[in-house]
């Protein structure tokens, strides 16, 4: 790899998101460095965002569009990730937007270091952006901070450090080595959500090369009409992926060490998305969720390991239904 001449290959995922997308592609357009190509993959959207991408395209040739059936957000992933060409991949999601500088302080990294990197990690801000729960609030993503304090460092082994077990998993916030992915033909699990989790954790077990930083430099919008806020029967989906991080886990011997955070995880996930299940689904949704937790709480060998806050979810997961569950950490801004 030449770097002098390094290449930022941003792959986004595109469904329905017309009033957001102007927003994400022009802090990418604004970047200060400029050697990159957008695979803009639009996934059958219905709205006009392919209008707002073939305005965009035709005013930077750099800008590719990809058009295909709607197969969900990790087919639209995985198209993006085989069209791209780049030394390093970035993978925001198409309503959020990245900070300016955000590509030259990455570049200017990879010049300084003499080790490969395969992964390179930033912190984020999380805005609530429609009249929700959590209306004008705010919150950081913990990047660094779940990285145990050892920011703007290069880990020979992120594993040796015990703060970074289990960290965080998205991947919007993160840019990773093309040739990494392909080396170990990482894609994302397609028609499932929490798609992000399961590749961050792949990922993060395959590589002993990371490299993070405090900067804050992703900015993700929070809306009612995502995804995430519209959760019917794919909930089930985030308790799939859990249990198939557990196997990783396994696999790569580390889950004795990964088995408290991973607990925390699940509670964690469970009162951040409560609220958003479909009032029918709710109780059947705890019900699965109660013999996970126990398991992986009987399995913690030191228990002073658990946050307060998620101990105290856990015990509310066990005692109280659905409807009371819900009804007390509807307020809690994750």
């Amino acid at each position: 790899m030449n770097k002098d001449n390094i290449k930022i290959s941003v792959v986004i995922p595109i469904y329905n998101v017309a009033d957001y997308l102007p927003k994400c592609l022009d802090s990418i357009l604004l970047q200060t460095y400029g050697n990159w190509e957008i695979i803009a993959v639009n996934d059958g959207s219905t709205d006009n965002s392919l209008e707002v991408l073939q305005n965009y395209a035709k005013r930077d040739k750099r800008i590719k569009i990809i058009s295909q059936k709607n197969q969900g957000v990790s087919a639209a992933r995985n198209t993006g990730l085989d069209a791209a060409t780049g030394d390093y991949i970035s993978m925001p999601d198409p309503d959020d937007f990245l900070g300016l500088g955000c590509y030259e302080k990455f570049i200017n990294t990879l010049k300084r270091e003499s080790r490969l990197i395969d992964i390179y990690a930033f912190n984020g801000i999380t805005m609530f952006v429609q009249e929700t729960m959590h209306k004008n609030m705010m919150s950081k993503l913990s990047s660094a901070q779940d990285w145990g304090g050892f920011a703007t460092s290069h880990f020979k082994d992120w594993r040796q450090h015990r703060g970074l077990i289990g960290s965080d998993m998205s991947i919007c916030d993160k840019i990773f080595r093309r040739a990494f992915i392909e080396k170990h033909h990482l894609r994302f699990p397609v028609g499932m959500i929490c798609e992000d989790r399961f590749f961050g954790a792949q990922a993060q077990l395959l590589t002993k090369n990371i490299y993070v930083v405090e900067d804050y430099m992703y900015f993700c919008q929070q809306r009612l009409s995502s995804l995430w806020h519209t959760l019917q029967r794919n909930v089930f989906d985030y308790l799939i992926i859990s249990d198939q991080v557990e196997e990783l886990y396994k696999k790569h011997h580390f889950y004795k060490e990964a088995v408290a955070r991973h607990f925390q995880y699940l509670a964690h996930e469970t009162y951040r998305l409560i609220y958003r299940v479909a009032p029918e689904l709710s109780e059947e949704f705890i019900q699965n969720v109660r013999p996970r937790l126990i398991r992986l709480y009987n399995e913690i060998e030191d228990k002073s390991q658990i946050n307060p806050k998620h101990l105290q979810a856990y015990e509310d997961i066990l005692n109280l239904d659905a409807k009371a569950f819900k009804q007390k950490y509807a307020n809690i801004l994750w």
